[in-house]
């Protein structure tokens, strides 16, 4: 037996081992829409509601499967809509080219910078095929709006929605456990100091967030690093746009950890190619079980990069292993990315070495990606010095 073929047996072992605890490839479109499935029908729900009123009347009646047609308002305000436990919200995003039903978070001004939460849902909740839209996509705003928070229960599920607009974060974990964010289209939360897709915070905080499409965040994923909190991110495309940095866990406030766990693969990281593009994964102090796994992605851009006169590291902070570790891990840098806008849409990522990937991604979820059109460079926010602010919200 050749060594050549034994140094392959070898690595191909490396990489099973890698995957053992791995979730599979996609079986529908990352960022959901055309293709998911189970898609819901409003013939097969309880009841069918087409307004804010008919809503909260049919969750003061104990409806638990509700369906939402067309466009349902409402303002921005602490606690402005109370999901009950074991209700499910649906609607049809997707299906024959809908986008779903909208619940649409108008700006309360006079609120100020007060943290809050507007949607609060109990324990085995599931929003899916639904458009969950904020009060503002500015970064420079004083709106702390919270989109859907889970506050000390279990089992929350979020799949197949298009959540955008909310400052502070559109899907808070707060000391719940359980959480289950997949095949969703995350985009445009953005503010400075906040703009999280998916936060875990406040300790005892865990969820697995999978085959979603992330763009223009300014953290896709984040976490107060507090004891308990963990999560797991897998198969999930992160577009070019973005006001910081993809993937983060802080050190806590209370403790020197960087949270309990953070485990990261399969992921595509699409970043524009530019001196303050803004890095991919940072891990601020080393979470209770070790350091972060991190195994298996594709990144865009080169693991060390030029910037001015020095250099920058597209995975940072001392809870992140260091870059031997990582290639050792199977992550690939400089793998272009690429994407078929032409239904079924697909992106594809084309590594340095090994094996070319094409994964299927929802059309809608990708059709601002390609291009570089916006520009930050004239809002720069190092994340490495300028700290958020601490994540307890007020409910």
């Amino acid at each position: 037996m050749s060594v050549r073929y034994n140094i392959f047996l070898i690595i191909l072992g490396l990489l099973l081992a890698f995957q053992i605890n791995a979730a599979p490839r996609p079986e529908y479109p990352i960022g959901g829409g055309n293709g998911f499935e189970p898609m819901h029908k409003a013939r097969d729900a309880e009841i069918i509601v087409t307004s804010a009123d008919q809503l909260r009347q049919a969750l003061a009646d104990g409806h638990l499967y509700i369906f939402i047609s067309g466009t349902l308002d409402f303002a921005a305000r602490p606690g402005e809509l109370i999901i009950p436990d074991n209700v499910t919200l649906a609607s049809d995003r997707g299906e024959d080219g809908s986008p779903g039903g909208r619940l649409r978070f108008s700006l309360v001004e006079e609120l100020g910078t007060k943290s809050f939460a507007t949607i609060k849902v109990g324990s085995n909740v599931t929003f899916t095929g639904l458009r969950v839209e904020g009060p503002t996509t500015l970064i420079n705003v004083d709106s702390l709006a919270y989109g859907i928070q889970q506050a000390g229960g279990v089992n929350l599920t979020i799949t197949n929605c298009e959540i955008s607009g909310w400052p502070g974060a559109a899907i808070s974990f707060k000391r719940s456990t359980g959480g289950q964010v997949k095949y969703n289209f995350i985009h445009q939360n953005r503010r400075k100091s906040r703009g999280y897709g998916v936060v875990v915070q406040n300790g005892n905080a865990q969820v697995d967030i999978m085959y979603n499409t992330f763009n223009d965040n300014r953290h896709a994923i984040a976490g107060s690093g507090k004891l308990g909190e963990r999560y797991t991110a897998e198969w999930n495309l992160v577009g070019k746009e973005r006001n910081g940095h993809a993937f983060d866990m802080h050190k806590a406030s209370n403790g020197p950890q960087g949270g309990e766990s953070v485990e990261i693969r399969n992921n595509i990281f699409d970043h524009r190619d530019s001196c303050w593009g803004y890095h991919a994964i940072s891990i601020r102090a080393v979470p209770t079980e070790g350091l972060a796994v991190i195994e298996t992605n594709w990144f865009k851009l080169a693991y060390r990069y030029a910037c001015g006169s020095g250099y920058r590291t597209f995975i940072r902070g001392p809870g992140a292993p260091d870059e031997g570790a990582l290639l050792a891990a199977g992550n690939q840098f400089e793998a272009p990315v690429s994407y078929d806008l032409v239904s079924p849409c697909s992106v594809t990522v084309t590594p340095p070495a090994g094996e070319v990937t094409r994964l299927p991604v929802g059309c809608e979820s990708i059709g601002g990606i390609p291009g570089d059109e916006d520009d930050y460079d004239d809002f720069y926010e190092d994340d490495d010095e300028d700290e958020d602010e601490d994540e307890d919200d007020d409910d």
